[in-house]
C-alpha cells in the first residue's frame, strides 16, 4: 500500500482507481490525504493511479492519473570514508 496526496478544487467526492475505467469503483468522500491506497499488485515496479473529482452540483472533473515507484530493495554497495579513509585522524569535518 501507499499513501496518496491530492487535490481538487472544490471537490466534495473523488473516485480513485488503478484502471482508467474505474471498474468496480464507488465515489467517497474527499480528501487531501488517503493512507495505505492498494496498488495492483505489491512487486516493485511503476504503477499508474487515476483519479476524479465531483463537486456539490454533480460536475465531475476529468480523469487525472500520476505515476507511483514502489522500490523495497535495499541500496546496495554503500561505504563511508572518513578523512580519505586514513587510520587515524583529528579532523572534525
Amino acid at each position: 500500500p501507499v499513501d496518496l496526496v491530492m487535490s481538487g478544487m472544490d471537490a466534495k467526492f473523488m473516485m480513485l482507481s488503478n484502471t482508467s475505467s474505474f471498474y468496480n469503483q464507488k465515489w467517497r468522500a474527499y480528501t487531501e490525504t488517503l493512507k495505505a491506497w492498494d496498488l495492483e499488485s505489491n512487486d516493485d515496479g511503476e504503477y499508474k493511479v487515476y483519479a476524479k473529482f465531483r463537486d456539490a452540483a454533480g460536475n465531475i472533473s476529468e480523469t487525472v492519473s500520476d505515476f507511483v515507484i514502489v522500490d523495497t530493495q535495499s541500496p546496495t554497495g554503500a561505504t563511508v570514508l572518513l578523512d580519505k579513509n586514513n587510520k587515524y585522524t583529528i579532523r572534525q569535518d
